[in-house]
């Protein structure tokens, strides 16, 4: 969903830029904005789950620590 998303709203814009010069700039981007919504949507679930990873990959190294003395 992240790349699709991106891809999809780089497709619009190029599509309405080329094909219909016509069409201001703000029209241009007021088509591609959902894609870009729905991009900034999956990129802010990759940063939550990369988190969540990393908060259990800390939590558990803290745990699994020991310190042997010889």
């Amino acid at each position: 969903m992240f790349w699709v998303a991106l891809i999809v709203a780089g497709f619009v814009k190029g599509y309405l830029s080329v094909d219909h010069p016509e069409n201001s700039f703000y029209h241009v981007m007021a088509a591609a904005r959902p894609y870009l919504e729905a991009f900034t949507a999956a990129g802010l679930g990759v940063m939550i789950a990369l988190g969540a990873i990393c908060v259990i990959y800390l939590r558990h190294s803290a745990e699994n620590k020991q310190v042997t003395l010889k």
